[in-house]
């Protein structure tokens, strides 16, 4: 190829590159325009003025914008997130009801609860305040949504996703119902569940200090992780309750029973555990401190370790139980994986309950059948049963 060819091709491939990246450049000068103008069309359609009808078309062509747009995402939930907080408004004094949120409202919610939160970039939903008294929110995916003082009174958060989400500071989850939810990771310090309904509800690593619970059974809630500092467990159930790797400070347990919990990896410090029960709880490789046993009948506490599961990697603090030769042996020979404790598994009396609800209260006599057939049923509210497998 003579010189003049050779420099022919680089004029021809040079001018082609100019001219894909000048039509690359037009197009996306073309989608930002078509972008800005759907996003003005919509957000046009939120003045007080227009109809709840406009309103709500305003909130779908924001939707479809991020569907078509992914990367303006957090654009979007900035909005919609304003919106919920300037309209989910508490009822006005002397107004009759409750005042459930608007159908506007709603929708808002939906768009924000069924988005990829993988797109939100360094922007999250910020529903701070809203009164959201009622709202039915199964299934939403509330991921890293600050939820600050929202009201959430009676709301419906059945499977609900709200990981990494924040719900300290004044949130009302008076009769909330968070069976199935998911708060692994979520921020509910200084949070009243007392009288929130929960079964099965996920609080994996959650921070929860302060935190209220009411007459709930913790067997049937994962706090595998959970950061529990002066919590106030009083009401709740602790028998078999799934503490796995959780780490317990300054909390009441005086006289709570606590047999058969799992506290494997547990870190239990200046816990109160006079006349408190932990036999056969599995304690492998969890950490017992010094102030956990002040005022505790050192001896009773020994028998109950020695129905425990314990193992080498278990951290007996105070000196009167580190030097037990009883306890040291039972350690010592916790080196297999089957544990070494006079408790079995086959006697756990909790290894085969499971959680019955029902839409209505069944007529009575109940005799279960099909998958549930061999169950023994106990009522524990009108349209709830622990049912107990027969041996």
């Amino acid at each position: 190829m003579s010189l003049l060819a050779a420099a022919s091709v680089i004029v021809v491939a040079g001018f082609t590159y100019t001219s894909i990246r000048q039509v690359n450049n037009e197009q996306k000068i073309t989608r930002d325009s078509q972008f800005t103008d759907r996003y003005n069309d919509a957000v046009g359609n939120f003045d007080k003025d227009k109809s709840v009808d406009v309103r709500l078309g305003g909130i779908y062509a924001l939707q479809r914008l991020i569907q078509d747009s992914p990367r303006d995402q957090s654009t979007v939930i900035d909005v919609l997130s304003a919106y919920v907080r300037t309209h989910a408004l508490p009822p006005k004094k002397g107004t009759k009801g409750a005042g459930r949120p608007e159908s506007d409202v709603v929708a808002a919610l939906s768009v924000l609860g069924t988005r990829d939160p993988r797109l939100d970039g360094a922007r999250h939903p910020d529903l701070t305040g809203a009164y959201l008294y009622g709202a039915d929110l199964e299934g939403a995916n509330l991921t890293r949504t600050n939820l600050t003082n929202v009201n959430l009174e009676k709301a419906g958060l059945i499977k609900a996703k709200l990981v990494d989400a924040i719900l300290d500071d004044g949130v009302n989850l008076k009769n909330a119902d968070l069976r199935w939810a998911d708060l692994t990771n979520a921020d509910l310090d200084n949070l009243d569940l007392s009288a929130a309904r929960m079964e099965e509800t996920n609080f994996t690593n959650a921070s929860m200090t302060k935190t209220k619970f009411g007459a709930h059974y913790l067997r049937n809630l994962d706090l595998t992780k959970a950061f529990l500092s002066h919590a106030d467990l009083s009401k709740a159930d602790l028998s078999a309750a799934h503490l796995h790797d959780a780490a317990l400070f300054g909390m009441n347990l005086t006289g709570r029973d606590l047999t058969w919990a799992d506290l494997h990896d547990a870190l239990l410090k200046d816990v109160n555990l006079t006349d408190a029960d932990l036999s056969c709880a599995d304690l492998r490789g969890a950490h017992l401190d010094a102030g956990s046993i002040r005022g505790v009948d050192l001896e009773a506490l020994v028998r109950q370790l020695l129905t425990a599961r314990l193992d080498a990697y278990t951290s007996l603090e105070p000196y009167e139980l580190a030097e037990d030769q009883r306890l040291k042996d039972r350690m010592k020979q916790g080196k297999s994986e089957q544990g070494n404790g006079e408790c079995n598994d086959d006697d756990n009396p909790f290894k085969d309950i499971e959680w019955f609800t029902t839409q209505q209260p069944p007529i009575a006599p109940w005799n279960p059948s099909g998958p549930l057939s061999g169950l023994v049923a106990s009522r524990q509210t009108p349209t709830e049963f622990i049912l107990r497998r027969t041996p």
